[in-house]
C-alpha cells in the first residue's frame, strides 16, 4: 500500500518525503508495541513458571511457541530454569512436551542448566523428568575459575542424598577426569553421603582415581625407561 502511495504520478517529491516519514514512524511505532508485547509475555511466562502456574503460561507460549526455550530473565534464565529453581515438577513435565531434547541443554549466563538447578534445589522427579529426555545433560558442566561441576557433584556438595543417589546411576564417570572424580569423592565424604545406597558410589570413585594414579605411575615408568 505505502509503496503505491510513494509511486503515484500525482505526488511531489515533498510529498513523498513527508509519507516516507510518517511511514517510518508507524513502522517504528508497530516494532515498539510488538517488542512491548514480547516483553510483557516475557514476564507473565516467569510469573506463571515462579508459581508453578501452567493455565497461566498458556497465553503467552500460545503468542509466542518459540519463548518456551527463550531466556526471560537478566540471568539468561528459560521458563525451564525458574520452574526447575523453584520445584514445580507438574510445570516442568509441561514444558518438556513442547521442548526438543537438546534444548534443555541451554544454559543461563551462568553456564546453568536446568537440570544443575534441579539438582541444587534437591527435586528428584524434576531431575528424572530432564534426564528421561536427554540423558546427556548428567554430564554438562559449569565452570567456576578452573574447576568444573556436574549436578552429581553440585548435589553432593549440598547434600541431597536422593538426588546424589539418582545421579549416580545416571552419571558416566569414564567421561569424568581424575580431577572431577577426586572432587566428587571429596565432596561425598565431606557431607557424610554413607548410607549403602552411597557406598557403592564411594566404592567406585576410589577405584576410578585409583586406576587413573595407576596408570599415570605405569606411563611415567615407560617414559623413564625410554630416556
Amino acid at each position: 500500500m505505502y509503496l503505491a502511495l510513494f509511486s503515484g504520478p500525482n505526488h511531489s517529491m515533498n510529498q513523498k518525503r513527508e509519507m516516507f516519514k510518517v511511514f517510518k514512524v508507524e513502522l517504528r511505532l508497530n516494532q515498539g508495541q510488538k517488542r512491548f508485547q514480547y516483553l510483557n509475555s516475557c514476564v507473565l511466562l516467569y510469573q506463571a513458571a515462579f508459581k508453578g502456574n501452567w493455565k497461566e503460561a498458556k497465553a503467552p507460549l500460545d503468542l509466542y511457541p518459540h519463548m518456551v526455550r527463550d531466556p526471560i530473565t537478566e540471568g539468561g534464565d528459560t521458563a525451564l530454569h525458574i520452574a526447575a529453581a523453584t520445584n514445580h515438577p507438574n510445570f516442568v513435565r509441561e514444558l518438556l512436551k513442547l521442548m526438543k531434547k537438546e534444548e534443555l541443554e541451554i544454559k543461563n549466563k551462568y553456564g546453568q542448566t536446568a537440570l544443575y538447578l534441579a539438582a541444587a534445589s534437591g527435586n528428584v522427579i524434576i531431575a528424572e523428568e530432564m534426564v528421561e529426555k536427554n540423558n546427556k545433560l548428567t554430564l554438562t558442566h559449569i565452570e567456576s575459575g578452573k574447576r568444573k561441576f556436574t549436578p552429581l557433584h553440585i548435589a553432593a556438595l549440598l547434600g541431597h542424598r536422593e538426588m546424589v543417589s539418582f545421579l549416580f546411576a545416571e552419571t558416566s564417570f569414564e567421561y569424568l577426569s581424575p580431577e572431577e572424580r577426586i572432587e566428587l569423592l571429596v565432596a561425598t565424604i565431606s557431607n557424610d553421603l554413607f548410607g549403602m545406597s552411597h557406598l557403592s558410589m564411594i566404592v567406585s570413585l576410589s577405584q576410578l582415581i585409583y586406576n587413573a594414579i595407576a596408570s599415570f605411575d605405569v606411563l611415567r615408568e615407560i617414559l623413564i625407561g625410554h630416556e
